[in-house]
């Protein structure tokens, strides 16, 4: 194909979505203001720079996520099977210390289980010290690490020809642009360039890194991660509601978060919304106090894991862009702007991730009728060669 396409946008879904066009045949280029490397500024909202980055669909609002996650999860399974570094898969936990449905994306997931089900004798199922019965359920979940993981995009990116541009995109650049299909992946930026009349509603979150801290395994030689949600006289969000913690060991070092603090983005770029009124001054930024003690004492009474051991610490703060939680948040559609034809594709709340691969396809089925299975195909070939 001589097709040229910009996309714009240099985060995990710019890149993705730039990568699968370049495979799928298209000559693409990037263009970002800032990559995700150790050069980018330490701002929230560039959310790239921090995920935890395991493949569940949390914190998106759309009904087209299911079928999203299932072609990205396929995309996942052959990393996977590559053994690219930077893919893991766990045994991951979501626990509640009260009865909680099975979620709609169960049976997605690969070997789940009710917690209530599982043989607590072999498995060591996260518990913090005197909890109650716990509900919720196991399953094996493939977790990408980060900075490795999107490191690897952007070499395999430039490997399959396509051109990492870094130059911030004004709106009067976009008619400049050579291209006449522009594919937005901007996320929380987007209002700047495009017309969107949702609001710049975000979640703030805050993730602490222990970067000292060993890999480490349960006693089935399993990776074991979670989510875990106590009763709300443990831990709450700022408006009283139960919210969780989670942990998710790698190799390079432990991560630990938990807080989702609604608010919006002014015009001068600052969060204002709800706060944790119980922080803790931990790696240079106070971050809610139980991100670090509940994840103490969970993984010191389950694993026998104790934090305290390593020192080396860093906490950041990320803005989740959610758009609207009242109507389809994530955004993948076309409108025609500066005499271009764009494709949108932002929104995703909490699962930029892992939703990736399965909105670069629905990308490239809006310029072509592609299916997954080219796509796999394509990037099966790539990896044999570089991998």
């Amino acid at each position: 194909m001589n097709d040229t396409i910009t996309v714009i946008g240099g985060g995990i879904s710019g890149i993705t979505t730039a990568f699968t066009l370049q495979l799928l045949g298209f000559k693409t280029s990037c263009y970002s203001k800032h990559f995700v490397t150790p050069e980018a500024p330490d701002n929230p909202r560039f959310a790239s720079l921090y995920p935890a980055a395991s493949i569940i669909p949390h914190s998106v609002f759309s009904n087209q996520s299911e079928k999203l996650f299932q072609h990205s999860q396929s995309i996942f399974k052959l990393l996977l099977k590559h053994k690219v570094k930077g893919i893991k898969k766990h045994l991951h936990y979501e626990i509640y210390e009260f009865e909680k449905d099975d979620p709609s994306y169960a049976k997605s997931l690969e070997n789940y289980q009710r917690v209530e089900n599982l043989n607590t004798h072999k498995l060591q199922i996260p518990s913090r010290l005197h909890a109650p019965n716990l509900h919720g359920w196991a399953f094996k979940c493939i977790v990408a690490e980060w900075p490795t993981y999107i490191s690897n995009l952007y070499n395999w990116y430039e490997k399959a020809g396509g051109e990492l541009v870094q130059q911030k995109v004004d709106p009067q650049d976009i008619k400049n642009l050579k291209s006449n299909v522009i594919i937005n992946c901007t996320g929380i930026w987007s209002s700047k360039l495009f017309d969107d009349s949702a609001p710049l509603k975000v979640v703030k979150g805050h993730l602490l890194y222990i970067h000292d801290a060993p890999l480490f395994k349960d006693d089935q030689g399993n990776i074991p991660s979670y989510n875990y949600t106590p009763h709300n006289n443990i831990y709450t969000d700022p408006q009283g509601n139960p919210t969780d913690v989670y942990c998710y060991p790698r190799t390079t070092g432990l991560a630990l978060g938990g807080s989702r603090e609604k608010g919006i983005i002014n015009e001068s770029g600052i969060f204002i919304g709800e706060e944790n009124s119980d922080t803790i001054e931990m790696g240079g930024l106070n971050i809610p106090r139980q991100i670090y003690e509940l994840n103490k004492e969970i993984l010191l009474n389950t694993y026998d894991f104790d934090i305290r051991k390593y020192s080396s610490l860093e906490a950041k703060a990320a803005y989740r862009y959610i758009r609207s939680e009242d109507r389809d948040g994530l955004r993948i559609d076309t409108s025609k702007e500066f005499g271009k034809k764009i494709i949108h594709n932002y929104g995703h709340g909490g699962a930029g991730v892992t939703l990736s691969w399965g909105c670069a396809l629905e990308v490239a089925q809006k310029i072509n009728d592609f299916k997954l299975h080219e796509l796999s195909n394509k990037l099966n070939h790539l990896l044999n060669k570089i991998v």
